[in-house]
């Protein structure tokens, strides 16, 4: 399996990890600039996931960085095989655009599946502002076959798309000032299209996570997994971190 993310915290640039097999590993960048096998970091996080001659991308990010950044290692993202998409919001899905372009101009013919719950792509504000996918379900459906997944989803042997994930947990946060546009009518974005992913190794279960609206707890628990966060996460200020830690260490075990 490899795993590709890159992701912006405080302007920095984050490392490019490749791993393949089990135990190799190739990490690039990290530094404050990047260099010539170092990857920019952008808005909301994009991960290239495979193994076994598979290719998954995980959101797309903000712009068309992600395709800038798969030139320096030289991955070709015209034989995807899937497009799984962690929720709707714009820093996650506004790549789409950048990626329909750039098979345009390869003339890439075959559709990819393209793969999120029902409610990502609908319309999606905050205090006036857009920030969910503008893209017609008529123009997506000339690139890609669209999957709309409520349940969890076998991407492979090994990956699993998780699904909507039920809020069990009082102490997480998962309301905000979002709303969105359901069967014709504004409402508050309950965020129930924030999914994840959970891959299957041999050392337990990681779950991959686009930026945890549904509660990074909570989302443990829809795993019932041991796991490792390589992805987005907000922690409030620090009395909320005990719970969060707590229910780490008591979550249901695969």
């Amino acid at each position: 399996m490899y795993v590709l993310f890159y992701y912006r915290f405080c302007r920095n640039f984050v490392k490019f990890v490749q791993r393949r097999n089990h135990d190799e590993s190739h990490c690039f960048g990290g530094q404050q600039h990047p260099g010539e096998n170092e990857l920019p970091s952008g808005t909301g996080p994009q991960l290239l996931c495979g193994g076994r001659g598979q290719k998954i991308l995980f959101d797309t990010g903000f712009s068309d960085l992600f395709l800038k950044n798969a030139q320096i290692p030289g991955i070709d993202l015209t034989d995807l095989d899937a497009i799984v998409f962690s929720h709707g919001h714009d820093d996650h899905m506004g790549g789409l655009y950048h990626l329909m372009e750039y098979y345009k101009a390869r003339q890439v013919e075959e559709k990819v599946d393209l793969i999120l719950h029902p409610n990502a792509l609908c319309p999606k504000c905050l205090n006036g502002k857009n920030m969910g996918n503008v893209l017609s379900p008529e123009l997506l459906e000339g690139y890609f076959n669209i999957i709309p997944v409520s349940g969890s989803y076998a991407l492979t042997p090994h990956l699993t798309f998780l699904g909507q994930i039920p809020r069990v947990l009082e102490f997480e946060n998962t309301h905000f000032k979002v709303v969105t546009k359901l069967n014709g009518d504004w409402e508050e974005d309950k965020l129930l299209d924030d999914a994840s992913l959970v891959f299957d190794g041999e050392e337990g279960l990681v779950i991959l996570s686009g930026w945890a609206h549904a509660g990074i707890c909570n989302t443990v628990e829809a795993a019932w997994a041991r796991l490792a966060l390589p992805a987005g996460l907000k922690f409030t200020p620090s009395p909320f971190k005990r719970p969060v830690f707590h229910s780490f260490k008591t979550a249901s075990r695969a």
